[in-house]
């Protein structure tokens, strides 16, 4: 907030707007009691004599462009030295009061039901000893399977993404994600080899020796020193994603319950932390065989939760976004009125432009722009 007001100070000096400048500065920045309040009174007084000198005109243009640098100069090097204590009580309580909010909270928008449906099951598995777990997810290519994963990560044992939430504390509760895209191949055998390696890589170092691969388990990851220091209630994310250029409806299914039944069918001691594993099918829109293809493997599939299909959003969700973020809305603004100014063209929008829209206005309101002007 401090650094939008001394951008906004430099912008006047850059117009030469110094009397606004100063005004600004005695009636509404400073503190009448900082050092740089009085270092202020000694500038405005030079750009006094200036005004005076132009007025009598016993200043040439040369000189007058001489003074205009300097008192520019001085200016900026007086913007510099601008600090919490040298501000206004209003101005001081405005940011000490001002919270801001991280870029990650434009990934709450809309996925209400996957979100509850997981964290349903988070609860109802609470001492149940339970430490490993498996969803399905299926989406088209630009609805960030890979942020929705993340959010439910963030989520885990902490606060909700809404602005409400940021001075709540969360349980203190580790999340490490890892997110795998693995090339496949038409050999199943091969390709849960590949796949085993991939996943194992993300947590040791490079594996030259596969020979082995297929009689690793979940146990193996637990020396790595990336999991080491979790503990029993911290949380392992890990998203295997594949997409349509990698589909095969005769491979990947089985290979992915092989998975299931070897690699992550392991004894996990009480004091590890619990793994949770997203198979996540992405797909262009255009590709309707495939997607149909996808729903009715995961349909079939003989383990996990299959959560609903992560679909576009439409203005409604951004809407309610902006309810749980109401300080980033322009004054006398609803929720309702802005989310279309915001998304214009059309009632849907893909989550991969959503996201990018909101943390760019997220960036706007930490550094203090006003949205009714700039979106």
């Amino acid at each position: 907030m401090l650094s939008a007001l001394k951008r906004d100070l430099k912008k006047l000096i850059a117009e030469l707007r110094f009397m606004q400048f100063f005004d600004e500065l005695a009636g509404k920045v400073l503190s009448a009691d900082s050092k740089v309040y009085d270092q202020m009174i000694a500038l405005r007084a030079q750009y006094r004599d200036l005004k005076s000198n132009e007025i009598e005109m016993t200043s040439s243009e040369e000189g007058r462009r001489l003074h205009l640098a300097e008192l520019s100069r001085g200016a900026l090097e007086l913007v510099s030295l601008i600090g919490p204590a040298d501000l206004g009580n209003t101005l001081k309580s405005r940011v000490a009061e001002f919270r801001a909010i991280p870029s990650y909270h434009a990934l709450g928008v809309n996925r209400d039901v996957q979100a509850e449906k997981f964290e349903l099951d988070d609860i109802l598995s609470e001492g149940s000893g339970q430490k490993v777990f498996f969803y399905h997810l299926q989406g088209d290519t630009r609805q960030e399977m890979e942020n929705f994963v993340k959010r439910l990560g963030l989520e885990l044992g902490g606060p909700k993404l809404k602005a409400s939430s940021l001075e709540v504390e969360g349980k203190g509760r580790v999340r490490f994600m890892v997110d795998c895209k693995p090339d496949p191949r038409g050999n199943k055998r091969l390709f849960k080899i590949l796949l085993i390696k991939s996943l194992m890589e993300k947590f040791i170092s490079p594996i030259n020796n596969q020979s082995g691969l297929e009689q690793k388990t979940l146990l193996d990851l637990l020396p790595s020193p990336k999991l080491s220091p979790l503990t029993k209630d911290d949380a392992v994310f890990i998203t295997v994603r594949i997409d349509h250029h990698n589909w095969n409806k005769l491979v990947v299914p089985e290979v992915l319950h092989d998975l299931h039944e070897t690699f992550c069918k392991a004894d996990l001691p009480e004091d590890a932390p619990s793994f949770y594993f997203f198979f996540g099918m992405e797909y262009p829109r255009e590709k309707p065989t495939i997607k149909k293809e996808v729903s009715a493997a995961i349909s079939n599939s003989k383990f996990g939760e299959a959560l609903e299909e992560l679909m576009p959003v439409s203005h409604d969700h951004v809407a309610n976004w902006f309810t749980h973020h109401e300080v980033m809305l322009p004054p006398q603004t609803t929720a309702d009125a802005f989310a279309p100014t915001i998304f214009p063209d059309g009632n849907t929008m893909d989550m991969i432009d959503v996201v990018a829209k909101l943390q760019q206005l997220i960036d706007q309101y930490n550094e203090g722009i006003s949205l009714a002007t700039k979106h």
